[in-house]
């Protein structure tokens, strides 16, 4: 079994980027203004798909005391998902306390919620880890975290199969489904095995590179302690994050079993990590609207239940506000040459000001 290495960072050799690897702003831009139309034209799609009146309604008459308990629930899960970091940390030779990931892991909430896409607080985060534990590392270490509850997702989709029969209309979109999320886990299984013969010939990219080491990592996951952390770790975040889109449910009054938010929402969150527009918006809700029509649950309410989810997270990210300018000072107390996280901050300070 490979363990990935324990070396420190500025020990490996790492190959330099080439301009190819550079990102070229004119492809950022156009990638930017294609999530912009992506959400736009999905947010569309829905509003065409409903009653907007009514859509306005159920918001509004929603019981905001299932929202603040779904709050309550979902920073919670943050909690451990940030337990979860340090474990990865730890178990790749470059701990970072638990302190240090919780105030991380919020403050890249945040950035999720204002970025064009649900993955840019990973970015501030691996920027923000760069200087503690090297680029390298916090790129590995940051998409491992996100990979734990991916895989964690792929697999209770696959141990739960069975039940979806009753849920899809046709048996062949159940086989579908568990067909994609077996094949998901077996190519990352199989990326593990082959990472490491496939690191010669990825040495000309230094990208192509660190996504190999993340594969090669993997195996130091194996073990029982790493495991076992990773396992009951990403089956809180996983359940809460079902409880807290089951409370917005029943906030509305909508009348589903647990089964049904066990079994679909996972699915929601899923179509809402595909980086097509701009922080999960749009994509979500048109995700909600038919796989929750699956259960009965007419499209007003499959909508504004993904929405009043997406003001959730936008108002859990808020302590990542809060947090933000404190790491600033820390920046400039250690005269950090960073120019990405300098211009992180100022991007913070700039909507801070628009507010």
């Amino acid at each position: 079994m490979t363990v990935a290495s324990s070396e420190p960072l500025a020990s490996q050799p790492h190959p330099q980027p080439h301009a190819a690897d550079a990102v070229n702003p004119a492809r950022r831009y156009f990638v930017f203004a294609l999530k912009c139309v992506v959400t736009l034209g999905t947010l569309y799609w829905v509003v065409c798909a409903v009653s907007v009146e009514q859509l306005a309604k159920i918001i509004v008459n929603a019981d905001w005391r299932w929202l603040l308990l779904a709050l309550g629930i979902f920073w919670m899960a943050q909690g451990v998902s940030a337990l979860r970091y340090v474990y990865i940390t730890r178990t790749l030779n470059c701990p970072v306390p638990y302190r240090l990931s919780i105030r991380l892991h919020f403050i890249g909430l945040w950035f999720n919620q204002v970025f064009p896409t649900g993955l840019g607080g990973d970015v501030v985060k691996v920027l923000m880890l760069k200087p503690l534990i090297g680029a390298g590392k916090a790129f590995r270490t940051t998409v491992l975290d996100r990979a734990s509850g991916m895989i964690f997702l792929l697999a209770s989709v696959v141990v739960l199969l069975p039940f979806y029969f009753s849920v899809f209309p046709q048996a062949a979109q159940a086989w579908a489904l568990g067909a994609f999320a077996a094949a998901a886990l077996a190519g990352a299984a199989i990326l593990n095995r082959l990472a490491k013969f496939l690191m010669p010939f990825a040495e000309r990219s230094a990208a192509a590179v660190e996504i190999l080491q993340v594969f090669t990592s993997l195996s130091a996951f194996c073990r029982r302690k790493p495991l076992f952390q990773q396992v009951w770790t990403s089956a809180i975040v996983h359940v809460n994050g079902i409880l807290a889109y089951a409370l917005a449910g029943m906030a509305l009054g909508l009348e589903l079993s647990f089964a049904d938010y066990l079994l679909i929402t996972p699915l929601v969150f899923l179509v809402a990590l595909i980086p097509v527009s701009y922080a999960g918006w749009g994509i979500r809700e048109v995700g909600s609207v038919m796989l929750f029509g699956l259960v009965g649950v007419a499209p007003e309410q499959a909508t504004a239940m993904s929405m009043l989810f997406g003001m959730m997270l936008i108002v859990a990210g808020l302590p990542g506000v809060v947090l933000l300018p404190s790491y600033k000072t820390q920046i400039n107390a250690r005269g950090s040459s960073d120019k990405s996280l300098h211009k992180i901050c100022e991007f913070q300070t700039n909507i801070g000001k628009q507010q």
